[in-house]
């Protein structure tokens, strides 16, 4: 394993990105890609990693939190 492997994985460990394709960088870096295709592939993963996430719970959070407007319990229904 080179040093550069070795850091992706250490990378996509630590942000829980998937192992499966940690193996298909590998492959596709043993079967001749360039550093820059790598590395321009490991930073996209990253990315999408860390993101993904944090919009899937913004999207939680605007899906299941009512409005303020709504979430008082004033007006002629409420007691």
């Amino acid at each position: 394993m080179s040093s550069s492997d070795a850091i992706m994985a250490w990378l996509f460990d630590r942000l829980v990105v998937d192992v499966a394709l940690a193996g298909e960088l590998q492959e596709g870096r043993s079967q001749g890609r360039s550093t820059i295709w790598y590395w321009r592939q490991v930073l996209i993963a990253i990315c999408t990693g860390i993101w993904r996430p944090i919009f899937q719970h913004k999207v939680l959070l605007c899906v299941r939190s009512p409005p303020a407007a709504l979430s008082t319990a004033s007006g002629p229904f409420y007691g």
